[in-house]
């Protein structure tokens, strides 16, 4: 099993406890997705891909305790900092476009707002989804007129200055036709959740009421989205056998 990370661990990750709680809200749809698809991440073997500093692993233990826990990212130094904080984990280092790890060697597969900084997306999908024997699940940007409105006003950004990619940002549609095309089931699930650490106890609270509403009443508007495909065929009516 891992280890839980420190006290002092959790500055690593979090600028403060109102950015700690932020943070936490992708977790937390990505909790209710996998529920209500009775998939449990206990007990099982788990690829982090594109780990950064550990974040993704710091969160999702709050949740869950693997019985094999792997890393992978393509900068050592990251790699480096997260067995730091979690040695339990065995690092590898790889670019996730081209794994060149087994097919179906872990159980699930997780990335965490790291497709979208490759240059071929849909390549890295597909070859994390090559590794994982029961299914793949994606925390992304979320494609929708809003998030492209906020890029055409500079409230979000089209292209990342600090990593030099272009943001790809997934759609629904796009996550069906993905699985429809391989007869896999999936779901998924949209919302907001954001990227601004709050510094002071007014502008938390302002934030999260915002958070509250928006997510209430327009959650298919957010600027996340969390989907799993899942590695268990469903051929459609038209192509079963009669």
């Amino acid at each position: 099993m891992q280890e839980k990370a420190s006290v002092v661990g959790m500055d690593k990750f979090c600028k403060n406890s109102f950015d700690a709680f932020f943070q936490k809200i992708p977790f937390l749809w990505l909790k209710k997705l996998l529920d209500r698809n009775n998939i449990d991440l206990n007990e099982k073997s788990v690829l982090i891909a594109g780990c950064g500093i550990g974040r993704d692993i710091y969160h999702l233990q709050d949740f869950y305790k693997f019985d094999r826990l792997y890393a992978s990212d393509i900068s050592i130094d990251s790699l480096k900092s997260t067995i730091s904080s979690f040695p339990l984990a065995k690092g590898v280092i790889v670019d996730n476009q081209r794994l060149g790890l087994e097919t179906d060697s872990v159980d699930y597969v997780f990335v965490g707002t790291s497709l979208h900084h490759l240059k071929e997306p849909l390549r890295g999908l597909y070859e994390l989804l090559r590794v994982a024997k029961k299914g793949l699940i994606v925390m992304e940007p979320n494609d929708t007129w809003l998030t492209r409105l906020f890029e055409k006003l500079g409230l979000a950004q089209e292209y990342e200055i600090e990593h030099k990619n272009y943001v790809y940002r997934f759609r629904k549609r796009e996550v069906a036709k993905i699985s429809n095309a391989l007869f896999f089931k999936y779901d998924l699930c949209r919302f907001f959740a954001t990227h601004r650490a709050p510094t002071t106890k007014i502008e938390f609270c302002a934030l999260k009421i915002i958070h509250r509403l928006s997510n209430l009443f327009f959650p298919s508007f957010g600027n996340h989205i969390v989907f799993i495909i899942k590695k268990e065929k469903l051929l459609p009516r038209c192509l079963q056998a009669k």
